[in-house]
């Protein structure tokens, strides 16, 4: 296996640290606890999840930290990559089927005043096309 981006593997680094964060944290809030009085009955009254809910929530943030940064490397295996050369045009033809191309506006269907300006449109170009001067005889 190999990584696109493999500078951005460097960012793991980030997982022990987010990892220490989180420990301080629950360090600074059982303190903040046991100065407030009893811990338990304070998470009692609070309805606060216990530790181990807390932990597993910094599991799961640590986890995804980790899988965003592996993410970010862009890990790549299975395939090699091949230049090649291609010529044509590439076209797009967007037809909007949905219902709302039948609704009434002010002055009819919207289909049909599509189909009338672009028939005009082509009976302008024809007309151009046609007018003396315009083609070399």
């Amino acid at each position: 296996m190999r990584w696109a981006n493999p500078e951005f593997a460097a960012l793991l680094w980030l997982v022990p640290v987010l990892l220490g964060a989180a420990w301080l944290a629950e360090r600074h809030r059982a303190a903040v606890e046991r100065s407030l009085g009893d811990p338990a009955s304070l998470r009692e009254r609070a309805h606060a999840p216990g530790s181990g809910l807390r932990w597993t929530r910094h599991a799961l943030i640590l986890a995804a930290a980790a899988l965003a940064i592996a993410g970010i490397a862009r890990p790549q295996a299975g395939f090699r990559l091949v230049t090649t050369t291609s010529r044509g045009v590439d076209l797009v033809v967007a037809l909007d089927l949905s219902h709302s191309m039948e609704a009434r506006d002010v002055c009819g269907p919207r289909s049909g005043s599509f189909s009338r300006s672009f028939q005009r449109s082509r009976a302008r170009r024809s007309a151009w096309w046609n007018s003396p001067g315009t083609r070399a005889s």
